[in-house]
């Protein structure tokens, strides 16, 4: 069985038209000056503190050293170094400057769409479809599959070796532009603009 659709006649017209809105003022060069700021203090904090631990870490690291020279000895690396003692202050804070509100406005003018599809289905298939059966005394049924007894049917059968062809379509004009207005960086919903 194939099927295989075609586009007889589809065309596409209209506009669109995008804008962005900044309602309040961002001084961007100030914001990544700060934010830079605030970011090389936390990583000066976060390699302080753990250069600060090294000691705690490496501190049975001679010990271990010496049992490599006295002879039946074995050296242990995890006794050596200790990384379970190693601090690093992953605490980051920084704060963040408030963003203006920030909408974007999406539309659509004058939508036309024409779409004419050919399908062709190419099969053999069987279709059968019960028309009349009859409930007599003469009969007894017992589900969908046992009939014992005698019964009258009707069906009718659409059988079809070969191909298929429908033509189908729709046209979809809109006059009145239609759009969202998306709001970013805050709490309201975005609208639909019909």
């Amino acid at each position: 069985m194939s099927i295989d659709i075609t586009c007889a006649t589809c065309y596409l017209k209209g506009g669109a038209t995008a804008e962005l809105t900044i309602n309040g003022t961002l001084d961007l060069g100030s914001t990544i000056k700060n934010l830079t700021a605030q970011l090389g203090r936390e990583l000066k904090n976060l390699t302080d503190t753990a250069i600060d631990s090294l000691p705690k870490v490496f501190e049975n690291f001679d010990d271990e050293v010496v049992d490599i020279v006295e002879p039946g000895q074995e050296f242990e690396l995890d006794k050596a170094i200790d990384f379970s003692k190693l601090e690093v202050d992953t605490d980051i804070d920084i704060d963040l400057p408030p963003l203006p509100a920030v909408q974007i406005l999406f539309q659509i003018d004058n939508l036309d769409l024409y779409m004419e599809i050919d399908t062709t289905i190419a099969a053999g298939a069987t279709l059968t479809i019960p028309l009349y059966k009859s409930q007599s005394q003469f009969g007894v049924s017992s589900g969908d599959d046992l009939e014992i007894g005698l019964f009258v049917t009707m069906d009718l059968i659409l059988s079809v070796e070969g191909e298929i062809s429908l033509r189908s379509g729709f046209h979809l004009v809109l006059d009145d532009p239609v759009g969202f207005n998306i709001a970013l960086f805050g709490t309201d919903v975005s609208k639909l603009i019909l």
